[in-house]
């Protein structure tokens, strides 16, 4: 990417790329008034679909779950329950993994709504389309058109990672919408030149804190070094570097202000009242829990490479495709410039993620709105390659809808799920053949409909077809008294915990110091065909889930011979004289 950096903010529309670059700049430091009716109803609709596309299923496991989710729901309700607000605890124990702010946040929604899982979510959802309201705004203040701002935040709605992380208590989301205030606010620092949004930017860096620890201080960091690295070797430099120099180290100073804010919580824990407990929080959260992830057995680059590729669906080759133009475009114009910084910021945070030992795919959720708003001001409207890119989309929706018409016939699923699908397939089909159109909003339009159509049918067909429940309604009234989970897998008595929040649960490794008491209780076989149940306990229930990863044998085999051989059995025993 070649980098000219314009001598002062730009905030115009480029909507004409050639003229834009031949204009003088506009002067002053006034960040371009977002407002009208058009904006405000274009924001009500992007709340409407968020809450519409996120909201149906919340409450239920038949959703894309992440294996950390059901320990979150554990510890915010134990911790609600027993009172210990402060320290978030687990099993009776102060639970060291996570800083606590999304705990809290859980406890506070539970508090309003109850312990149910819809309520434990709110946090999420609320943090997702927040991140989609202010990634709109931040569009819209840096020069694009309210409409077709809308549409690109619409289609970070309907992205797999937030159509997953947005609907889990986990801390992606909120993540996503401190790392994107932080770029909102530095763009505004960038474009005004003032202390205050600066400050604002810090203080969002140091709520991030809270929901990762430290690493989110080296997150914000990396973005005041790309600005800086911008300044360094510019123009300016060369004629006064050392008022360049003055001007980095007191954007950094302002930046850090806010770091009294988890600095006030670190002296809390190691002088407060709950005496060494504090200590004992800090010494395993930055000791044992960061600095294990470069102790561990070495995992492959390729699954942060893989999180980009999976998390971006539906878009991803238009994400690529955009994400490669846009690298070879000069930065010309102020509008680019935050464009261009919010870019290779997500290539850094990437880079970064690569030198840990354990790595995972969901790591770069949090940097997805950040690629979303850096190609959109990258990219002028008139140079994008609009008839290519609705092709490619359409070419992409073709693909996944053939999948899942695929899985539906296959797994058997109801006639409307398998109607669904079709009519997805015949939509893309309309797109991929039908005439193109070399008009953002068209194009935008059409994108932003194959990822609605996408996300409608993943959300109420596939994922009721693909995650069978792990307790049928016909079987929850046969429980009785406590209810002891039989697993290989500890994480799956937290499972059921989370859709039984009125049941006290053990769980039991088989071969292992027997945990449950059995007298009189239910007992659940969970995918344990080997568990041999007390003599005076009797088979009273059994149904099937799918096996987590089941062999590329067996799945080519379910075309011929029935998805049957792709479930694994779930007992329920219960007391003989019951």
């Amino acid at each position: 990417m070649k980098t000219t950096v314009p001598p002062s903010p730009l905030t115009r529309d480029e909507g004409n790329s050639a003229r834009a670059n031949k204009a003088p700049a506009r002067q002053g430091n006034q960040v371009p008034p977002v407002q009208g009716l058009r904006p405000a109803a274009l924001a009500v609709a992007l709340v409407s679909l968020g809450l519409t596309l996120l909201l149906p299923g919340i409450g239920g496991m038949d959703l894309l779950r992440q294996g950390d989710e059901v320990m979150h729901i554990a510890t915010v309700r134990e911790s609600y329950a027993s009172g210990e607000f402060l320290f978030p605890v687990l099993n009776g124990l102060p639970n060291y993994y996570k800083p606590p702010l999304l705990f809290w946040a859980g406890m506070v929604f539970e508090a309003l709504f109850g312990p149910e899982l819809y309520s434990l979510r709110l946090a999420a959802l609320f943090a997702a389309i927040g991140t989609a309201l202010l990634l709109f705004v931040m569009l819209l203040e840096n020069g694009a058109r309210d409409v077709t701002a809308a549409l690109v935040a619409l289609l970070y709605l309907t992205c797999l990672a937030t159509m997953k992380f947005g609907r889990l208590l986990m801390m992606e989301q909120p993540m996503a919408l401190c790392l994107l205030a932080v770029g909102f606010f530095f763009a505004r620092f960038i474009r005004q030149r003032r202390s205050a949004p600066l400050l604002w930017a810090g203080l969002f860096s140091a709520l991030g804190f809270f929901f990762k620890g430290p690493l989110f201080q080296v997150y914000s960091g990396f973005l005041l070094t790309c600005w800086a690295a911008v300044l360094l070797t510019s123009q300016s430099f060369r004629r006064e570097p050392w008022a360049v120099i003055a001007r980095i180290v007191r954007a950094a100073l302002i930046f850090h202000v806010a770091l009294l804010l988890p600095l006030l919580w670190i002296l809390f824990l190691l002088t407060g009242p709950e005496g060494n407990l504090g200590e004992l929080w800090l010494k395993y959260f930055f000791v044992m829990e960061n600095l294990s992830k470069f102790r561990e057995n070495n995992q492959p680059e390729g699954r942060i490479l893989l999180g980009w590729l999976v998390h971006t669906l539906p878009f991803t080759p238009l994400f690529v495709l955009a994400f490669v133009r846009a690298l070879k475009l000069p930065v010309a114009s102020g509008r680019r410039l935050v464009g261009w910084l919010m870019i290779v910021w997500v290539m850094s945070l990437t880079l970064l993620h690569l030198l840990p030992n354990r790595k995972d795919a969901y790591y770069v959720v949090p940097m997805l709105p950040l690629l979303v708003v850096g190609v959109a001001l990258t990219i002028p409207p008139a140079r994008a390659p609009w008839r290519q890119l609705t092709w490619l989309q359409a070419a992409t929706g073709l693909f996944i809808s053939s999948a899942f018409l695929f899985l539906s016939i296959v797994l058997k699923g109801p006639w409307l799920l398998i109607g669904g699908s079709f009519a997805c397939l015949l939509i893309h089909a309309a797109l991929a053949f039908g005439q193109g159109t070399a008009t953002p909003v068209g194009a935008l339009t059409r994108i932003a409909a194959s990822g609605i159509c996408i996300s409608t049918v993943l959300q109420f067909g596939m994922l009721p077809l693909l995650f069978r429940p792990l307790l049928p309604d016909e079987v929850n009234p046969q429980l009785t008294g406590r209810v002891c989970v039989i697993s290989h897998e500890p994480w799956d008595g937290y499972q059921y915990a989370a859709i039984l929040p009125d049941r006290q649960l053990a769980h039991n490794v088989p071969g292992t110091p027997d945990r449950c008491d059995l007298d009189g209780n239910s007992v659940i076989a969970y995918r344990a065909p080997d568990y041999e149940p007390p003599a005076d306990y009797v088979e009273a229930a059994t149904w099937t889930v799918w096996s987590p990863e089941p062999p590329i044998g067996n799945i080519i085999r379910a075309v011929t011979d029935g998805p049957e051989i792709l479930l694994e059995p779930v007992r329920l025993y219960q007391p003989a004289n019951l």
